[in-house]
């Protein structure tokens, strides 16, 4: 989670608009969002709301980035999530 939380908010810090991708294992993925969000139109991919981070034991504004004035941005909701699977090298031990 701790990985999770550190990327959401090196997302918010950066001034990119290039999506943000978060190695997961597919478990731990499944785990984490099944049963939440809605099917995208984009075929595999979810869009979840705020709420569908229930799981995730995150601290309570880990949506929002702010400075010691209190300007700042915060996560556009819904995100889209989705899987890429990569190969993984076969191995002969």
């Amino acid at each position: 989670m701790d990985a999770l939380h550190a990327a959401i908010l090196e997302n918010l810090a950066s001034k990119s608009l290039s999506p943000t991708i978060i190695p997961f294992r597919h478990g731990v993925f499944r785990y984490l969002f099944r049963g939440k969000g809605e099917k995208s139109q984009d075929r595999g991919n979810l869009l979840l709301e705020k709420r569908d981070f229930s799981r995730c034991s995150l601290p309570i504004d880990w949506d929002r980035l702010l400075d010691s004035l209190g300007d700042g941005v915060q996560v556009e909701f819904p995100i889209k999530a989705g899987y890429l699977f990569h190969k993984a090298q076969k191995t002969i031990l």
